[in-house]
């Protein structure tokens, strides 16, 4: 290299040989490229302990608190769910709890969370099955308080008395069994059926003995006409 392509070097004040570009000059004549020696900044305790660092509008969050997923805590399914609890008067099918308790199980349920959901069905299985009931009741009493109102309800212990007596005159069991169907079906309290009843009973009634001493009622004049003998002995013929 001549004189005039030699690069200029200028004096450090430590003492090093360097360029105008700032590079050190070694004795071979070569240069090598230095490295920033700027010390970085310090940085303090806040500043380094990220998981301190809040967003604003935020508050840190308390040390020791666990996530969700950390929670160790947290109920999970037990091994085997105890027996669940019902109130008194019902029984849970045993069928329908061995096909619950592996669903309870699968969505990991604990046994308090899996009763909750059995206390729900209870209720609502109970209230189904009332409601029918419920209709029934509410429907025959509306039935009776109908007749207690209609044309039979001052008469209706007469009503009572003539029907049975018609009844009364079947075979025993059929007897029975025609006064178990009104209890069972609630005919017995609907006015249009103990009309219609009524009326057939006072033509089929069979006619009540004379007391002793009187004179039967029957055999008087109504409304100004005698009987006929045959109305006397059957008065409830037409």
């Amino acid at each position: 290299m001549s004189e005039a392509q030699q690069p200029t070097v200028v004096q450090s004040p430590e003492g090093v040989e360097r360029t105008p570009t700032g590079e050190i000059v070694d004795q071979t004549g070569k240069t090598e490229a230095t490295t920033s020696t700027t010390p970085e900044p310090v940085k303090t305790e806040a500043e380094t302990d990220t998981t301190k660092t809040t967003e604003p509008g935020k508050t840190e969050p308390a040390k020791g608190d666990k996530s969700l997923l950390n929670d160790k805590d947290a109920a999970g399914a037990p091994e085997k769910y105890a027996d669940f609890k019902v109130p008194d008067g019902y029984e849970l099918d045993k069928a329908v709890a061995e096909k619950i308790s592996p669903m309870f199980k699968e969505m990991n349920l604990s046994q308090d969370q899996a009763q909750k959901l059995v206390d729900f069905y209870v209720a609502e299985t109970k209230e189904s099955q009332e409601r029918p009931f419920k209709a029934y009741t509410d429907l025959r009493k509306e039935w009776r308080d109908s007749v207690a109102s209609g044309p039979l309800g001052d008469k209706l212990s007469d009503v009572k008395v003539t029907v049975s007596r018609v009844i009364d005159s079947l075979p025993a069991d059929v007897a029975k069994g025609f006064r178990e169907a009104m209890d069972l079906t609630g005919a017995g309290d609907n006015p249009f059926f103990i009309q219609a009843i009524y009326a057939w009973a006072q033509k089929l009634a069979p006619g009540t003995h004379v007391p002793a001493g009187g004179v039967s009622k029957f055999a008087n004049a109504v409304d100004g006409k005698p009987r006929s003998a045959g109305s006397a002995l059957y008065p409830n013929l037409p």
